[in-house]
């Protein structure tokens, strides 16, 4: 009998850490009063913020740490249909279901996703987009990403069956419908703009590329300026690096960087993203912690000098990005708190998969 108890305590235990990883400790309106951060116009005409929060790399934490975004006042949240809260819950479905529990109307929030090349045919990009209005609990979703121009299988040769531009065009109709008010591209290279731009019918609002002091994508931050595109820096604070094997962050940690939020009491990360700001990128970073969350709000804030920027900009290029088959893959160091209760999540999925059923029934 004792040991038929110990059992369904754990089982209860076990339980309530998915019900807490999925829904957070409770559903609290916003509490800190929303910071103005400020705007920029796209070619669409709508207004989008230049400082937002990103959850591609949050995974089981989306819940909790898109909450506090929430609640500290970030109104831009980007996503996209691949990324997965934890097994079988789409980060798009624990999204919008904070922002509709938030008590926020809904017109206050720029949402970002994203579609991959196995949606580019007219017939799945409306399948894809009509399942994002749903998980996202919205009529209409601000901006649209074609999220990268096309996949390859181990030939090189394109495994999917529509191209970017197909993708472009079966965008374009569900904005003619009112579902999605602006689209634009991730991860394309100039030819590959340059081709949609003379097909389209509605404009290319923002490009979203990787972008950080170290790889500032100068030349095709130059042409999109020219065409009018905004440009929207993913991994800012970098994160690309950190995949690559390079530790410690060599951004956050860089002398020029450390040097110039010494000298004004502020943090590295915020040093970085006002002076991405200041080159007209609009930043998306992610985290966890409420400090960091903080001080990326603060850094809207911070003035930086010329002769700083100056400093920041002669950055660029002093790493180089390691590409796949130069990469370490030697295991890293993990959280052993953060491992074992991914682990849990994922093996509940398989043993108890009424688990994932009763989450996206209550998302």
């Amino acid at each position: 009998m004792n040991k038929i108890r110990l059992v369904l305590r754990v089982l209860i235990l076990v339980f309530a850490s998915i019900l807490y990883i999925v829904t957070g400790e409770n559903n609290e309106e916003a509490s800190v009063p929303e910071k103005l951060i400020p705007t920029v116009r796209l070619k669409s005409g709508y207004e989008m913020p230049v400082l937002g929060f990103g959850t591609g790399k949050l995974g089981h934490r989306t819940t909790n740490a898109t909450r506090k975004a929430i609640n500290m006042g970030y109104r831009l949240i980007d996503t996209a249909k691949s990324y997965i809260a934890i097994p079988s819950v789409p980060s798009e479905m624990v999204i919008g279901k904070l922002i509709e529990d938030s008590g926020i109307p809904r017109e206050e929030f720029f949402i970002v996703t994203k579609i991959l090349p196995e949606y580019f045919t007219e017939e799945e990009c409306r399948k894809a987009i009509q399942e994002s209005l749903k998980f996202l609990r919205t009529s209409y979703i601000d901006l649209v990403l074609i999220h990268t121009p096309e996949y390859f299988d181990e030939s090189g040769i394109s495994d999917t069956e529509g191209t970017y531009i197909d993708g472009w065009k079966s965008l374009e109709m569900l904005v003619d419908e009112g579902v999605i008010r602006s689209i634009g591209i991730s991860n394309f290279f100039k030819e590959e703009i340059i081709k949609i731009q003379e097909i389209a019918k509605h404009p290319i609002s923002v490009l979203q590329n990787w972008f950080d002091p170290y790889f500032q994508d100068r030349m095709l931050r130059m042409e999109c300026q020219y065409m009018g595109i905004v440009y929207m820096g993913y991994s800012t604070l970098g994160g690309v690096w950190l995949e690559d094997g390079i530790k410690p962050n060599p951004i956050l940690n860089d002398e020029v960087i450390t040097k110039i939020a010494a000298e004004h009491n502020r943090s590295p990360a915020e040093v970085v993203l006002k002076w991405a700001i200041n080159q007209e990128v609009v930043v998306i970073p992610g985290s966890t912690k409420e400090e960091h969350l903080s001080n990326n709000l603060n850094s809207l804030n911070l003035e930086l000098s010329e002769e700083e920027t100056v400093q920041i900009v002669s950055l660029d290029g002093k790493l180089e990005p390691q590409y796949e088959d130069d990469v370490d893959y030697t295991p890293k160091s993990r959280d052993p708190i953060d491992f074992v209760r991914e682990k849990i999540t994922y093996l509940l999925s398989f043993v108890w998969p009424k688990v994932n059923t009763d989450v996206k029934s209550e998302l």
